[in-house]
């Protein structure tokens, strides 16, 4: 019995790990991606592929960590 209940806590577990890294990968990571992309486009009908939006929401957050990074050693 108690392997029952340790598969069925290690599946709910993994369950809600697995819905708060996709809606941190999507909300945090992508939609400023998206949102960037869309901003900067030549042709705003198309959609921005997830790799684009990927791409960009990377840079986005490397430069925000980078400027905070500066902000904080420089005092600027």
């Amino acid at each position: 019995m108690e392997e029952v209940v340790a598969g069925i806590f290690k599946f709910i577990g993994r369950a809600i790990v697995q819905v708060f890294v996709e809606l941190i990968f999507e909300l945090l990571i992508k939609g400023p991606g998206y949102i960037i992309v869309m901003l900067f486009s030549i042709n705003k009908e198309k959609e921005p592929t997830e790799n684009q939006s990927l791409i960009v929401g990377i840079i986005f957050w490397s430069v925000i960590g980078i400027c905070v990074y500066l902000v904080f050693k420089y005092a600027l």
